[in-house]
């Protein structure tokens, strides 16, 4: 039936226990979460080589203790999940859980919320996948646009963006520079086109520091700060300010390598059907000859 990996105990944070849970209480989102494993157990039909027997069955779907042993998680405990216990699953073992259950990318992140747990960096990867219908409205826009992700990486851009607010982005792929505040912080060039770049700097790392509230401690959340402190005393000096600034309209100016001087109105929007991305564009405060 697979052995039990202290599937009970976890040495994880979970996001309730910092930022307060999304349900009523603990034993709402315990009920959500149970209900929830087992609606997605039951549209699953047992198929030969991914349960030990196929015997009649009074219900639909897997057997509790079926998934348990294609997770590699007790029996017992997995009934326990399926029951509203207090339990608390580590993020290692809600992914074996997800992935014996065949949930997709978007299930799969609403089983971390559920479990009150912040979903790996591969799955968030996996969200992030830029829709080939907004890929087009990018490649058609007449200004220059991005796509970030929850991480601020750069997702997407059109021809507009590198050719007028971030001339060295493609020159710099190679030195694994891919998210807004690694290109803001580590790369010395961008400290000189950017007009005032320290209050600009700050104000961009605010943004992230507010839209990272609940993953906080998350693997991907360490290993990038650790790397920006030692790439740079400025970075290090404004994280320990904790500033926090909502992510809206503002205005910068850079130094272009040809055209000089130029400004634009900075943008960010939600698109409906990708919600964790962000649409930034780039409107010119005055028309670019």
């Amino acid at each position: 039936m697979g052995t039990n990996h202290q599937e009970t105990a976890s040495t994880d944070t979970s996001i309730s226990n910092r930022n307060g849970s999304n349900y009523k209480n603990d034993e709402e989102r315990r009920k959500e979460l149970a209900d929830f494993l087992r609606t997605r157990r039951e549209r699953l039909k047992p198929t030969p080589g991914k349960v030990s027997q196929l015997s009649r069955r009074r219900t639909p779907g897997l057997r509790r203790e079926e998934v348990a042993e294609i997770a590699g998680v007790g029996a017992t405990w997995y009934t326990w999940l399926e029951q509203s216990r207090d339990i608390q699953p580590s993020a290692e073992v809600l992914e074996r859980v997800g992935k014996a259950l065949e949930l997709n990318p978007f299930e799969m992140n609403h089983l971390f919320s559920l479990a009150g747990r912040v979903a790996p960096a591969s799955q968030l990867s996996t969200l992030e996948e830029v829709p080939a219908s907004l890929k087009r409205i990018i490649d058609d826009l007449r200004i220059p646009a991005l796509v970030v992700g929850e991480r601020m990486d750069h997702l997407y851009w059109n021809k507009k963006y590198t050719e007028l607010v971030a001339p060295e982005w493609d020159s710099i792929q190679g030195k694994g520079i891919k998210n807004w505040l690694q290109y803001i912080f580590l790369e010395p060039s961008v400290r000189e086109r950017l007009v005032d770049w320290e209050s600009h700097s700050k104000r961009i790392l605010a943004e992230f520091r507010a839209s990272i509230g609940e993953q906080v401690g998350s693997p991907w959340v360490v290993e990038l700060i650790e790397q920006l402190r030692a790439g740079s005393p400025e970075f290090a000096a404004s994280w320990k300010s904790h500033d926090v600034r909502e992510r809206v309209s503002l205005s910068f100016e850079i130094h272009h390598p040809t055209l000089g001087r130029l400004g634009f109105e900075r943008s960010v929007y939600s698109p409906v059907d990708a919600s964790k991305l962000k649409l930034v564009l780039f409107t010119p405060l005055k028309p670019i000859v």
